[in-house]
């Protein structure tokens, strides 16, 4: 396998605010869709729990947009990544950023 490119910490900054954004979007996500199915506990009323009030709808679709449009569009355009996918080290170049971004931030 290729081997990975140097990550900056720009890029492991990225990444970090990348997982963070996937975290609330999931945390968010799962929350209401437990709270959904008290509201709605019967099976008949599968229609009802999956059809979120608007304004819950606008939360999901801008946590959404901030990880999908935002976050992983910031990681995926990175120079370095860039970089990486032309010279065919993407992957190992992913596993050295994830790596990096899970280590404790210096102080």
């Amino acid at each position: 396998m290729p081997e990975a490119l140097d990550i900056p910490d720009d890029l492991i900054a990225l990444e970090r605010a990348r997982v963070a954004a996937w975290d609330e979007l999931i945390t968010f996500s799962t929350r209401v869709a437990a709270e959904r199915r008290e509201q709605f506990p019967d099976p008949e009323q599968d229609t009802e729990r999956r059809r979120w009030p608007p304004e819950l709808a606008d939360v999901l679709a801008g946590l959404r947009a901030a990880y999908y449009d935002v976050a992983a569009t910031a990681v995926r355009h990175h120079p370095v990544m860039e970089r990486a996918l032309a010279e065919r080290c993407h992957y190992a170049t992913e596993l050295a950023l994830r790596a990096a971004a899970k280590e404790p931030a210096p102080a």
